[in-house]
């Protein structure tokens, strides 16, 4: 029986590929709805709120561009890692920067 070691560098490239790929399928599931309408015939007039909001929801995902608080700093860049701490503070940035673009500035996107 062969026993398979990942190096370190190894391991840290499968949870990078891992976090995008939950990344993508949380994407998509998040779409999924809008998608569904519009296969299924119906019209939806107003595309702002869907879009909006999966575009935020990919941006501010913790670790992904930038996570705050960081590791070592107050801002990590790029690190693909989170903490409970980070997570709250992202969704918060997110549901302001959605009031933000949907309520106050009345963003739509028409088909």
């Amino acid at each position: 029986m062969t026993s398979c070691s990942l190096s370190s560098q190894q391991e840290e490239t499968f949870a990078k590929l891992n976090s995008i790929q939950s990344l993508v399928v949380h994407q998509i599931s998040h779409l999924l709805p809008s998608i569904l309408v519009l296969v299924l015939g119906f019209k939806m007039h107003d595309w702002a709120a869907p879009v909006i909001a999966a575009a935020l929801f990919a941006l501010l995902a913790p670790g992904l561009i930038f996570q705050m608080p960081g590791k070592e700093s107050a801002v990590g860049f790029m690190n693909m890692k989170t903490s409970i701490i980070s997570m709250f503070l992202h969704t918060v940035l997110y549901g302001l920067l959605l009031i933000l673009f949907l309520v106050v500035l009345d963003i739509h996107m028409y088909a």
